[in-house]
């Protein structure tokens, strides 16, 4: 039988993994927020009754080092379709965000509003770098601080879930 301090000190070494992965993640989505956005798409599409500006077909969206790719993505703005009226963005399908190589987030949905600075993504998430694969059911990140949350917000899904890499097994 194993020892409850030995137990004990396994439970806090992998809450300490967790707490330690989510920290790295979150220093790794600082965004670059005065990089020009640059965005790539197959078709764009104007609907100027809703000051919807839409981009669909392999979008890439990009900031810096950031990117986002996602299937479709909408752009919406008080009156003008200017930098000063823009006030939120919609992506659906096929979504993956990262700014470098070791950390990705993907989903289904995701919603940017402007006034609170941050990112809601939905359906189907998972956040992966180096350390751990992160399943949830919302992900919210604030682009000032680089916070992440995952969370499940239906009563009917799984709990969260977490998968810790050794980093000695990913040495050899």
């Amino acid at each position: 039988m194993i020892n409850k301090s030995i137990l004990i000190l396994i439970i806090f070494f992998v809450f300490f993994q967790i707490d330690q992965a989510l920290s790295e993640e979150s220093n790794n989505f600082s965004m670059e927020q005065n990089e020009p956005y640059e965005i790539i798409a197959e078709n764009m599409f104007i609907e100027r009754e809703q000051n919807v500006v839409g981009f669909s077909g392999n979008v890439v969206l990009k900031q810096g080092l950031a990117n986002l790719k996602a299937d479709q993505i909408l752009l919406f703005f008080n009156e003008n379709f200017d930098q000063e009226d823009f006030y939120k963005m919609e992506a659906s399908g096929n979504i993956l965000i990262r700014n470098n190589e070791a950390t990705s987030i993907t989903g289904n949905s995701a919603t940017y509003n402007v006034d609170d600075n941050k990112l809601i993504m939905t359906e189907n998430v998972v956040l992966k770098n180096q350390l751990s694969m992160i399943n949830g059911n919302k992900l919210i990140l604030d682009i000032n601080s680089g916070k992440i949350e995952i969370f499940d917000d239906k009563l009917d899904q799984e709990r969260v879930k977490g998968v810790l890499v050794d980093q000695e097994d990913d040495k050899e």
